[in-house]
């Protein structure tokens, strides 16, 4: 959904209307519907949700270039390609949503270096805001 309500080409192609009687997966993909608990049962949702995962994927990995400058490259080992929130390959920082490959990312004894930096950054400032404090 972030990809696709930012997106003009996404937006004038109608990309979540390939959703059709799921729509309610574009506010909240933990709610099913009845007929999405019936459709579990005979493999219906889960041949539905791959068909359109592939779509989307499709337009935000390879034919948007808008879309694909919103992945992320692993700064924990700065190889690969474009990573995105979605790939099952990923995991995601909690604090900042940074992206990394989910081995990188476990295999990491530190913390997330954009979280780093932007602690780093805070300190940073915070003499220069308390500098323009006491001139108040």
């Amino acid at each position: 959904k972030p990809y696709f309500l930012t997106c003009k080409e996404a937006m004038e192609a109608r990309l979540l209307l390939q959703l059709q009687d799921r729509q309610h997966f574009v506010e909240n993909d933990d709610m099913y519907s009845l007929q999405d608990l019936i459709d579990i049962s005979s493999g219906r949702l889960s041949c539905s949700l791959t068909e359109i995962h592939t779509i989307f994927a499709k337009h935000i990995k390879l034919d948007c270039e808008r879309c694909q400058a919103k992945g992320f490259v692993c700064e924990l080992c700065k190889e690969g390609d474009i990573l995105f929130p979605f790939d099952s390959h990923t995991s995601v920082c909690q604090d900042c949503s940074a992206v990394f490959h989910r081995d990188c990312y476990y295999d990491n004894s530190t913390t997330c270096p954009r979280c780093a930096r932007m602690t780093e950054r805070k300190q940073d400032d915070e003499p220069y805001e308390k500098g323009a404090e006491h001139q108040k």
